[in-house]
């Protein structure tokens, strides 16, 4: 991916328009293996990128639109998302997108 000049990396759209796109996948790889410091062997060497779409569950509810949804080889799905502005509910939101991701998965009969 060549360097883009005079654009906020972290502003909001540029942020998935460049790591949330299939030409960003190794941008995006390289990203978590520095955030994430897997042991040696352990790298994330390739990764999936996911519907980031979290429908509502009932008419009156609210949806949610992820930064990024990613899926490893292993089968883990990582939310990346990037906060330029302190709204002071980052840990509500990360709780609840983790919870609908985390619901998603399951199927009925699954043990947990």
């Amino acid at each position: 991916m060549s360097a883009i000049k005079g654009i906020n990396r972290i502003n909001d759209y540029a942020f998935k328009r460049i790591l949330g796109s299939e030409e960003g996948k190794e941008a995006l790889l390289g990203l978590l293996n520095a955030v994430l410091k897997p042991p040696p062997g352990k790298e994330l060497e390739s990764i999936e990128l996911k519907d980031r779409d979290i429908d509502p569950e009932h008419l009156v509810d609210r949806g949610a639109r992820l930064d990024i949804l990613a899926k490893t080889t292993e089968g883990t799905l990582i939310n990346i998302e990037v906060q330029i502005a302190n709204e002071y509910n980052l840990d509500q939101r990360i709780l609840y997108y983790w919870g609908r991701v985390y619901c998603g998965q399951l199927t009925s009969g699954d043990l947990f």
